[in-house]
């Protein structure tokens, strides 16, 4: 169950109220439910006594979002979270409460600097609804308003946040090209309504557009002619979305943002839906009028979903993996999954360890899939965890359940090494082959504590005044035999998110000793060492040859702790091999 019961409400600043009056009730078919004193009016669209309150400003954006919690308990363990999650939010006043027409509501702003309200207890209409235009109803009631597309000034920051501190859960996500403009959507559900919110690249406006349901495809055609008659300007033509499997158009709303009306949308069972990425907006139409008769044979091209031409990290897409909690990862490639486990240094991510390497596999043949261990990257980082080797193992096995991947290959640097011998170890039937590259767990903890490279990074990582760029720097040229690969733009991706991951992360990182467990694993093992690695000593390159029963390991001169950055092609190339043709 997620935190939020539904999107309750919301609320627009406009410049002209009279304008939005006759709108909403002549074009959308909303009923005027109040004339409020500050000048605002509220609109219903089912049994609830205020779905859409018009408030008088100068923005012509969004004023308010309303989620509703279950009860008062839920609303004021939902707050604590905001709270947790280093929020400010602060109970309104009754007289607020009472204009919104409900017991209690919180406001804060979430991460892209939205309006949010968190209440309980809305009032009900005392007189059934009845719409001036609508012929069927609004698809409302226990699903909520309908949905909202919302402006973020980093996706992925706030995806973890709707995910992790309100609960909403991931549907899928859309990465496409349309007419010219990149579209990257990533769609969460709190009910049975397929979206309540949508998180997209930051715009001017804090609102891309709001979405009405209703249940008869006929009153979308009805509303389309009212929008027209009404001189509305139409920004999309009637089509219907691959996803959602929406059946809507778009026009502007007298503030210049966008709304959606439509009809058909599906209905999401969290026991059997999968998320999917697509690489379209819609199945059919939703043409912007400007094309129409223009012709539509030229075809813009479509960039795939992982499709990486270099510069900075490019988002991938997020999975729920239980407990609140989603990881990040990228998804590239058709055929035998390979799975790609990075290493433990701070601000390291699966596309900072393998970004050289695994589009390389994956047009070789195979589904390269890397992801950010949780506490690292673009993962959720929670606080009140230990991140033992065995707590990662049992997220690594929800993620790979959640992502559909039955059997794989497994590359494993560092920590990722360790991490990948323990999930060979305890899911055998899950794993195919082992590429590892100076993994942990190789020899007692002692002898990684006289490293040079593990007491830099001991060292950084417990300043009291935190990790700074230059620390990270010092830290990362001892990863490598030749520094100058070492670049700016490696440092400032790596120091982006180093700064966001909880003491708690490096602090309770453990790794048992594996080495005596090495001679239960099956499968063929690949393991590459760098000679001149200062945080994993080559000494662990024998454990894998004397402790595995099928492996091959090569030591490379002139090489640190990243193997597949120094001698990247020969990296790929001896991992390809190995996974075509094993040992």
């Amino acid at each position: 169950m997620t935190s939020l019961k539904q999107l309750g409400y919301v609320a627009f600043d406009v410049k002209s109220v009279a304008a939005w009056e006759s709108f909403a009730s002549g074009v959308l078919g909303m009923q005027l439910s109040s004339r409020h004193s500050n000048g605002a009016l509220s609109f219903r669209i089912d049994e609830y006594a205020q779905r859409m309150f018009v408030e008088p400003g100068e923005l012509d954006d969004l004023a308010a979002v309303g989620w509703e919690t279950e009860n008062e308990s839920e609303l004021l363990r939902t707050v604590e979270r905001v709270k947790n999650a280093g929020r400010d939010i602060e109970e309104a006043s009754r007289e607020i409460a009472d204009y919104r027409g409900v017991k209690r509501v919180f406001r804060f702003r979430d991460p892209g600097g939205v309006p949010t309200e968190l209440f309980y207890g809305p009032t009900l209409a005392s007189a059934p609804f009845a719409s001036p235009v609508i012929t069927s109803r609004f698809v409302a009631g226990k699903f909520g308003f309908g949905h909202l597309v919302l402006s973020t000034d980093d996706q992925l920051v706030s995806q973890r946040f709707y995910v992790d501190v309100l609960g909403f859960r991931l549907s899928d996500r859309i990465v496409a090209d349309v007419y010219g403009y990149k579209a990257d959507l990533s769609f969460f559900h709190t009910n049975g309504r397929h979206h309540s919110v949508a998180l997209g690249a930051k715009q001017k406006k804090r609102l891309n557009h709001f979405m009405v349901e209703v249940e008869s495809i006929d009153d979308v055609g009805l509303a389309f002619d009212r929008a027209l008659k009404a001189g509305v300007k139409v920004t999309q033509t009637i089509g219907r979305h691959p996803n959602d499997g929406m059946f809507s158009f778009y026009a502007k709303t007298p503030s210049g943002f966008q709304f959606e009306f439509g009809a058909g949308g599906r209905i999401v069972d969290d026991a059997s839906w999968e998320p999917r990425t697509y690489n379209q907006i819609s199945e059919w139409g939703h043409h912007p009028p400007s094309v129409i008769g223009s012709g539509l044979g030229t075809a813009v091209p479509v960039k795939q979903p992982g499709t990486f031409t270099g510069g900075s990290e490019p988002r991938g897409t997020l999975v729920e993996i239980g407990d609140r909690l989603a990881m990040h990862f990228h998804d590239v490639g058709v055929g035998p999954p390979v799975l790609f486990l990075h290493g433990s240094g701070p601000g390291a991510s699966g596309w900072s360890n393998f970004r050289r390497n695994f589009p390389v596999i994956a047009e070789a043949g195979f589904r390269a899939v890397v992801p950010d261990t949780l506490g690292f990257g673009h993962s959720s980082k929670p606080e009140t965890v230990d991140y033992s080797l065995e707590f990662l193992t049992a997220c690594l096995k929800r993620f790979v359940d959640a992502t559909k991947i039955d059997k794989c290959a497994i590359v494993g640097n560092s920590h990722g090494g360790a991490l990948a011998i323990q999930f060979a170890l305890s899911h055998p039937e899950r794993v195919s082959k082992l590429i590892l590259m100076a993994p942990g767990g190789l020899e007692e903890r002692e002898a990684y504590m006289k490293m040079e490279g593990i007491r830099a990074m001991i060292k950084a990582v417990r300043d009291p005044g935190g990790i700074t760029k230059e620390s990270l720097r010092r830290v990362l040229k001892l990863q490598l035999f030749d520094e100058s690969l070492l670049t700016d733009d490696i440092v400032n991706e790596r120091y982006e998110v180093a700064v966001t991951q909880p003491s708690r992360v490096m602090a309770s990182l453990t790794v048992p000793f594996l080495a005596p467990e090495l001679h239960r694993l099956e499968v063929p093992v690949l393991g590459l060492w760098g000679q001149d690695d200062k945080f994993c000593p080559v000494s662990g390159a024998g454990a894998l040859t004397t402790g595995c029963k099928n492996s091959r390991v090569t030591l490379l001169s002139q090489c640190g702790h990243w193997v597949m950055v120094e001698h990247a092609d020969y990296f790929n190339r001896a991992c390809i091999d190995f996974l075509k043709f094993g040992i």
